[in-house]
């Protein structure tokens, strides 16, 4: 996998030693980790994906209680509807100590679409300790 990966960004590059196009990159990527999956577990239904850390993520920040508003600011989408419509459910999350913690300005920027959670309170850098309790 890993010299898979290495030749694809080798392919990927020009002259300059500067990617020539992400794009191509990504999809010579996610098909050298399909390969590779798909021959680890052969019966599985579904295989890890690029995404699959990205989903996970998502699904982790539910379950510890995060915002919409602080998850979309943590995933670097501009409202707060694409992680809840998009990526990983609550119910697959794990309640992991550790998590990160989204920059008050981020949190500011993001575009209120579907609004909080209504049992939610936002969490500003000082209160988060009593919030998770």
């Amino acid at each position: 996998m890993i010299r898979g990966h290495m030749l694809s960004v080798k392919e990927s590059k020009g002259r300059n030693g500067e990617i020539v196009s992400f794009a191509f990159y990504y999809r010579r990527s996610a098909r050298r980790l399909k390969i590779v999956v798909e021959k680890l577990w052969p019966s599985r239904t579904m295989w890890p994906t690029l995404y699959t850390g990205r989903h996970q993520f998502a699904a982790n920040l539910k379950k510890a209680g995060y915002s919409r508003l602080e998850i979309a600011a943590l995933m670097g989408h501009a409202t707060d509807e694409t992680a809840h419509s998009h990526y990983g459910k609550k119910k697959a999350g794990r309640k992991t100590g550790g998590l990160v913690q989204a920059l008050e300005s981020e949190v500011q920027r993001i575009r209120v679409v579907m609004g909080e959670w209504p049992t939610h309170k936002f969490r500003t850098r000082n209160s988060r300790t009593n919030s998770l309790k």
